[in-house]
């Protein structure tokens, strides 16, 4: 059986004899801590984890807006991001960002981007699309479209901020 036979089954609420665990990726210095002690590839190939191929396609805000250091100091940056967050990051680590401010606090920010919502904006798919797409009906994995992963929550989340969208689904 393979991955794409035991999701389509989970999917069906059927019982396959291969559970798919999905996992999205490790921080980068868990991945040399675990090199250092003795993994031999990847956690994936390594354990048998549930593999899943990412579609070269911007899937989110595209195109990304100018990523840009605002401040520093010695240990940590303001920056905006290619999602056009405002946040703190950290020099030393890839730790979860602070975030200071999201792109989209009203409805008018939301307008305003929309431009970069559009599926259709020249770009946002590779030019041999066509190619791309052919190959990824014979694979054996689970399909991810872009370069990340998008919940029902979380990029909504990035877009308005956790409080904001939490306030949002409540108001709208």
């Amino acid at each position: 059986m393979n991955f794409n036979q035991s999701l389509q089954q989970m999917l069906h609420f059927d019982r396959p004899a291969e559970v798919c665990q999905f996992e999205w990726g490790y921080w980068p210095e868990t991945l040399v801590r675990w090199k250092n002690e003795g993994l031999q590839s990847t956690p994936w190939q390594d354990l048998g984890i549930t593999y899943y191929d990412r579609v070269p396609v911007q899937v989110r805000i595209f195109p990304p807006f100018e990523e840009q250091v605002l401040s520093e100091t010695p240990t940590t940056q303001i920056i905006r991001n290619a999602e056009g967050i405002l946040c703190e990051i950290s020099k030393a680590t890839s730790a979860i960002p602070h975030y200071i401010r999201h792109p989209v606090s009203n409805l008018r920010e939301f307008d305003e981007l929309k431009e970069r919502l559009d599926w259709q904006t020249p770009g946002r798919f590779p030019a041999n699309w066509k190619q791309e797409a052919e190959k990824l009906r014979h694979r054996n994995h689970i399909l991810v479209m872009g370069g990340i992963e998008i919940s029902f929550f979380g990029w909504h989340r990035d877009l308005m901020g956790v409080e904001n969208l939490l306030m949002a689904y409540y108001d709208q």
